[in-house]
């Protein structure tokens, strides 16, 4: 198949990610850290977040999503060392002033912050598919990101809300046969 673009997950954290087999991605970006895997990626936000870098790639744009001043000094120490050029920091959609928050199909409040990072990382691939790539000559580190309105269509919140991740976050209603309503949350 001849896919325009591919969107992979890491597995558990960046630095020793099986991921890192890519070494010429068009953007990375780092979701907000949670106290997962802490066997392996350490037991600090600080240690998760200097792990999670770990998928930077010089001349590669990153976007980390907003979070507390050590966690952006360790991104920016790390985007240092690793030859990111380009390191964006995505707040959640709730205060860019939009005039009402999208709904979204996925649940949970963390979504608002996956949609904003969505959004921008959509907009960056676009704006470099349709304009020559090339490394900045200006260094834009934890730069802030910002959406306007017009990032927020109706085509972009229709798509924040026809989003669907089965097995990710998701209610399942089902009928039994003694007429009862079960219940399954799933997400793994």
């Amino acid at each position: 198949e001849q896919p325009d673009v591919c969107i992979v997950e890491v597995g558990v954290g960046g630095e020793n990610d099986c991921t890192n087999i890519f070494q010429t991605p068009r953007i990375c970006a780092v979701t907000s850290l949670g106290h997962d895997h802490t066997d392996i990626l350490g037991e600090s936000l600080e240690e998760i977040a200097w792990n999670k870098a770990g998928i930077f790639k010089p001349g590669t744009p990153c976007y980390v999503q907003s979070c507390s001043p050590s966690v952006h000094k360790v991104y920016l120490d790390r985007a240092k060392e690793l030859g990111v050029r380009e390191l964006y920091t995505v707040p959640s959609l709730f205060p860019h002033g939009l005039p009402k928050i999208p709904k979204l199909s996925l649940q949970g409040n963390f979504q608002l912050k996956n949609a904003a990072l969505a959004i921008q990382i959509a907009k960056r691939f676009l704006s470099q598919r349709y304009t020559p790539q090339g490394q900045t000559d200006t260094l834009r580190l934890l730069e802030e990101c910002s959406l306007t309105l017009e990032d927020m269509s109706p085509e972009v919140e229709q798509g924040l809300m026809d989003t669907k991740w089965l097995g990710r976050a998701q209610v399942v209603e089902k009928n039994v046969p003694d007429g009862k309503r079960v219940v399954f949350y799933l997400d793994g």
